[in-house]
């Protein structure tokens, strides 16, 4: 009995275990916490990222940093947007790097930013990301949320 109940638990986790986070890559990229006054206001976040290439050849990632507001309601969009259940992007920063083989590539805390117009007051959901892409595969991201208290 206790044997086919470690079998069982066994194989349960090995799905786990196959999706674990590749050691060979860490993302940054924590949302930052804003309070302000509505109108204009500077949405900011930090990224970075580590790769390490341990395949024989060198190998060119595809990096992103990405940051945006959820707004709560369609009067809330910027003029250019109609539908209110998507994330409105905000500041966005990419760019390719290549690694050589066995070596490292370390690159942040890296903070980007860019203005946004809230037209009324309320608490609103921002969404930070880092993404790493080989080969057009994600290899890693990173996905924060935080909130713009907006009086």
């Amino acid at each position: 009995m206790k044997k086919i109940i470690l079998i069982t638990s066994l194989a349960l986790a090995l799905p786990l275990l196959a999706n674990a986070e590749d050691k060979n890559f860490m993302v940054y990229c924590p949302a930052t916490y804003h309070n302000a006054k509505h109108g204009i206001v500077n949405i900011t976040s930090n990224h970075g990222v580590s790769i390490r290439n341990m395949t024989a050849l060198p190998q060119v990632y595809h990096v992103t940093f990405e940051n945006g507001v959820y707004y709560g309601n369609r009067a809330q969009l910027p003029i250019t947007y109609t539908n209110a259940e998507i994330m409105v992007p905000n500041a966005h920063v990419e760019f390719d790097v290549t690694v050589q083989s066995k070596k490292e590539f370390h690159y942040g805390v890296v903070p980007i930013g860019k203005n946004a117009y809230f037209e009324k007051s309320g608490k609103y959901k921002l969404l930070a990301s880092t993404t790493i892409k080989l080969n057009n595969y994600v290899v890693a991201t990173c996905i924060d949320y935080n909130v713009a208290d907006i009086y």
